[in-house]
């Protein structure tokens, strides 16, 4: 495959981005707000993180873990909050295996503004 072509991903990339709920300019931020999980794909709170779906996800199975404290980096997170991510993280690929039965996982992190963070 030369090109990971997602053409529902259009509508995303073409569209003005909505402003964040509370005036927060962080979507993740904005995500944990309110007590509506379903709406904002939210499928898990943990003590530190929580993990949603993407609106627009490259690939089935495409999900996020995202801390609840506002930091722009890894480095910059606290200890418990980067150990439970990376606990979070193996789950995820425990249940993503049994539910897609994919021979294969990617793992990636967005950190920084140019990353999309």
């Amino acid at each position: 495959m030369d090109r990971l072509w997602t053409p529902w991903r259009y509508q995303y990339v073409t569209k003005t981005p909505p402003v964040p709920i509370s005036g927060s300019a962080c979507i993740f931020c904005a995500k944990t707000a309110p007590s509506d999980d379903d709406s904002n794909l939210v499928v898990y709170r943990a003590a530190h993180n929580f993990v949603l779906l993407n609106l627009f996800p490259y690939s089935c199975g495409h999900l996020m873990i995202a801390p609840f404290e506002h930091v722009d980096s890894l480095a910059g997170a606290a200890p418990e909050t980067a150990t439970e991510m990376m606990h979070l993280a193996r789950r995820a690929e425990t249940v993503l295996r049994q539910v897609y039965r994919c021979p294969g996982i990617n793992l990636g992190m967005n950190l920084g503004e140019c990353a999309g963070a």
